[in-house]
């Protein structure tokens, strides 16, 4: 069975699991994941096409993410989720 192999010769496995194992050295010494996997109880979130993403702890906050996330990146689809409603909102940048 043949392995893909990374362009310096390396499985990619290898490279997916360093990745994995930094991601997990990150969160042990306290710096904020990028990507949420469950819902937070408090706070907000921001979803980015589908997938939950960088949470915040003030509504504020959310909205000024999501608002530089659209401004850099207008085709995604971003909607912010409040824990203490248990509800999305679709995120959408104001009118000029």
């Amino acid at each position: 069975m043949s392995r893909s192999l990374h362009p310096s010769g390396t499985p990619w496995e290898t490279h997916a699991k360093e990745y994995a194992d930094k991601r997990v050295d990150d969160q042990e010494n306290g710096r904020m994941a990028a990507v949420a996997r469950e819902l937070p109880n408090t706070g907000y979130a921001l979803e980015v096409d589908g997938r939950l993403k960088t949470g915040f702890e003030t509504k504020e906050g959310a909205w000024t993410g999501a608002e530089e996330l659209k401004k850099r990146f207008p085709m995604l689809r971003v909607k912010i989720y409040d824990a203490e409603t248990k509800t999305t909102k679709e995120f959408q940048l104001p009118s000029s």
